[in-house]
């Protein structure tokens, strides 16, 4: 399982088309790390802009924290 924790609070809206379990099943976390999303008009890393650890669990992807902005 990947779980995804914001670093902080966003300023604006985050497009994060890839946090979903089709697009993150089966990758190394520094691969989901090295993933771009848009930060407002600028494109950011996932590991930019959120914590990103592996847990042995079943499940593929967990998000704790405030996704209201996301």
């Amino acid at each position: 399982m990947i779980v995804l924790r914001p670093r902080g609070p966003f300023r604006v809206p985050v497009e994060a088309e890839v946090l979903c379990p089709e697009h993150l099943c089966g990758k190394p976390v520094g691969e989901v790390g090295r993933m771009e999303v848009l930060y407002g008009r600028r494109r950011k890393r996932l590991e930019e802009l959120f914590t990103i650890e592996e847990r042995g669990d079943g499940e593929v992807l967990r998000l704790e924290g405030d996704f209201g902005r996301v």
